[in-house]
């Protein structure tokens, strides 16, 4: 009789998680199709408050796109600028982020450092494929 109630209860709790989940997952729909649709229609500042709230939940790369291209239209780049440099945090690899951030720059008026930002990167993409060139090249022969 004990075991049965047991169960019972881990049964109650298993289903009072699921349906948590399937209310928290449902509202997330709701979100992301809100924040596109405000995109779509150019409400940047109503897209970006939600696409801010979207990548504190879930670091996914369309929604830093979204917020990235919200903070610039709406010539907020400053914030435009910290995102890029905490994506360059969280992907140190990710040699493309340059790209974004020489784009913030010169939407911002700053040629000089737009151009240093893009050479870097240039930079990069040389370094790296002269690597993969060479280690082609030593595995080949």
């Amino acid at each position: 009789m004990i075991a049965n109630i047991r169960i019972g209860n881990k049964l109650l709790c298993l289903l009072m998680l699921l349906m948590f989940s399937a209310v928290s997952l449902a509202q997330s729909d709701k979100e992301i199709q809100t924040a596109e649709y405000f995109f779509r229609n150019k409400e940047y500042d109503k897209a970006a408050e939600l696409y801010e709230r979207l990548l504190d939940k879930s670091q996914n790369k369309f929604y830093y796109q979204q917020l990235l291209t919200s903070y610039i239209e709406l010539n907020r780049y400053r914030d435009a600028q910290k995102l890029v440099e905490q994506q360059m945090k969280r992907e140190p690899r990710n040699i493309a982020l340059y790209v974004d951030l020489g784009y913030v720059y010169q939407r911002d008026g700053k040629k000089s450092k737009a151009e240093k930002t893009y050479l870097t990167y240039l930079c990069a993409i040389t370094v790296n494929i002269s690597c993969e060139s060479i280690f082609h090249a030593s595995n080949c022969s």
